[in-house]
């Protein structure tokens, strides 16, 4: 339903603005731009939000997992963003030392699982 609230609700936590990129080496120059996302996305940021709360709530934990079942070019990544609060993201160098360290972890995993397997 279209009201005042859910208009100011969509332009606060919805519109995404891209700046304006400089032209590199072999790309354009980019013009800034913004991004509004479709009615199926705030919809599944809403339902996701609603559901953890709930969740949290209930268990005090916050131990669920969601699976968005978009179809393919539908915007799945722009719904995980408006779902992310982005501001709170931990550092790229952080952020890329836990992705390896869990590469590793799973690299090592997968290393006993073969050296099980070979050993039978």
């Amino acid at each position: 339903m279209l009201t005042k609230q859910t208009i100011l609700e969509a332009l606060s936590f919805f519109l995404i603005y891209v700046p304006q990129k400089e032209a590199e080496r072999d790309k354009p120059e980019r013009p800034a731009y913004t991004i509004f996302p479709r009615y199926h996305q705030s919809r599944m940021v809403h339902k996701v939000t609603q559901d953890a709360l709930s969740h949290f709530t209930a268990q005090a934990n916050i131990g669920k997992k969601y699976l968005i079942a978009h179809s393919s070019g539908s915007g799945k990544t722009l719904s995980i963003c408006c779902l992310a609060d982005l501001d709170n993201l931990p550092d790229p160098d952080v952020l890329a030392e836990e992705i390896i360290e869990n590469l590793e972890a799973g690299v090592e995993s997968f290393k006993q699982i073969m050296e099980s397997i070979n050993a039978q």
